[in-house]
């Protein structure tokens, strides 16, 4: 995917991204959000939606990942923070927890402005702002999860659009092996990961 970002000056890419999504959570080692053998914590629970908006907005490939935690006593992620570097030069700044209210906004960063999406994960408005002033854009669709994906994916496959029913599954692929760079840095294991 492609975006034209000319209207806050950056040609089509963004100069600098930042996303954060977290919550105030009882620790609860019977919890899934706790449970490292359910693959539990932060980076897998709510930190996957800071990295897909990056990865949508930001078509370019990760070069460099830095990103540090917290694991806590039930030896999963309680919070965690990461700076990404790609290849045509943008910086990302994502955190997410389980263990923290985060402010769960995105922001996208110009030369000549930048756009805000609050509650991105769930977006019904985004702001732009630019030296001529503010715009908000609004959308008032129900949304239920990924349904919008999954219904354009599902209309690709009954049109034969394989190759574009790929890129979507490629950017999803790219999700996962972020995750689990991030994953890496952070020195998060589960214990049903075969040992190296």
């Amino acid at each position: 995917m492609t975006v034209n970002w000319g209207i806050i000056g950056t040609g089509d890419i963004a100069n600098t991204f930042a996303a954060d999504c977290g919550f105030r959570n009882s620790r609860d080692s019977e919890s899934r959000l706790f449970n490292p053998d359910l693959a539990g914590g932060a980076l897998l629970d709510v930190g996957i939606y800071p990295v897909a908006l990056t990865n949508l907005i930001v078509d370019s490939s990760v070069v460099s990942v830095l990103a540090d935690g917290n694991i806590g006593p039930t030896a999963v992620d309680e919070d965690n923070a990461s700076l990404l570097k790609f290849a045509s030069g943008t910086l990302a700044q994502l955190a997410s927890s389980i263990r923290t209210n985060l402010n769960d906004r995105a922001y996208i960063y110009g030369t000549k402005g930048r756009i805000e999406i609050p509650e991105f994960w769930q977006a019904k408005r985004a702001i732009l702002n630019t030296e001529k002033g503010q715009e908000v854009f609004e959308d008032d669709r129900k949304s239920q999860g990924y349904n919008y994906e999954a219904e354009t994916v599902s209309q690709m496959l009954v049109e034969e659009n394989y190759e574009q029913a790929e890129k979507i599954l490629e950017k999803n692929l790219d999700n996962i092996k972020l995750l689990d760079q991030i994953r890496e840095e952070i020195n998060l294991k589960y214990p049903f990961e075969a040992s190296e």
